[in-house]
């Protein structure tokens, strides 16, 4: 078979690599733990709060590494950071004021 002049980053798997797929389960990436592999690169994960999601792999392990909290996607979990963080600026407003 005769090669063609394809660039490399068009043409990525050249020769004999292979991909391989870490074993991502029970890893805790902020407020998500992986816990069963989907299609790739899809983990099924569950947040803090019980809810299942299918999130990407890659940009999960992207953003830890960049230093990103990940968090749950899931509406009633990002209502309820809404409320802590309203409690919390509440809490720190009053004690500002009392001082």
């Amino acid at each position: 078979m005769k090669k063609r002049n394809v660039p490399v980053h068009l043409y990525p798997f050249t020769g004999n690599q292979k991909t391989v797929a870490k074993d991502m389960t029970g890893v805790r990436f902020g407020e998500i733990v992986a816990v069963r592999k989907g299609c790739m690169p899809y983990w099924w994960c569950r947040c803090d709060h019980g809810h299942e999601l299918l999130r990407d792999m890659r940009s999960v392990r992207g953003s830890t590494k960049r230093g990103i909290r990940v968090l749950c996607q899931h509406t009633e979990c990002a209502v309820r950071r809404a409320k802590e963080r309203a409690a919390t600026r509440a809490t720190t407003s009053t004690a500002t004021e009392a001082t």
